[in-house]
């Protein structure tokens, strides 16, 4: 069964799995991430026990371990790239306008 070295994927009984973090103990309630059950059409559907911005519908239980790897290594490489500076500049000065001269035929 695909696991991290932090997330496995924990058989609990015919189709039903749970997420473990396995940097918890056995019997530290921490340990427990998700439970996973078949829902309609083929697809499982996810109960996170974290708060954790992600999907709640997968293909399968493989494809959930996958998205918390990928978001907790997100997480651990300290989120999204840093914002690009942008330059910014006193705004332009707009010139008084010219008197007009008129011309006399």
């Amino acid at each position: 069964m695909p696991s991290s070295a932090q997330y496995v994927l924990v058989d609990l009984e015919d189709e039903i799995r749970l997420i473990h973090d396995t940097r918890y103990a056995e019997n530290d309630s921490r340990r427990l991430v998700a439970f996973v059950e078949p829902a309609h059409e083929g697809q499982v559907a996810v109960t996170w026990l974290r708060s954790l911005p992600l999907r709640t519908r997968f293909p399968n239980a493989v494809a959930a371990l996958a998205e918390i790897e990928s978001w907790s290594a997100l997480e651990r490489a300290g989120g999204a790239t840093p914002p690009v500076p942008i330059a910014h500049y006193a705004p332009r000065r707009i010139a008084r306008p010219l008197p007009r001269r008129s011309r006399r035929a």
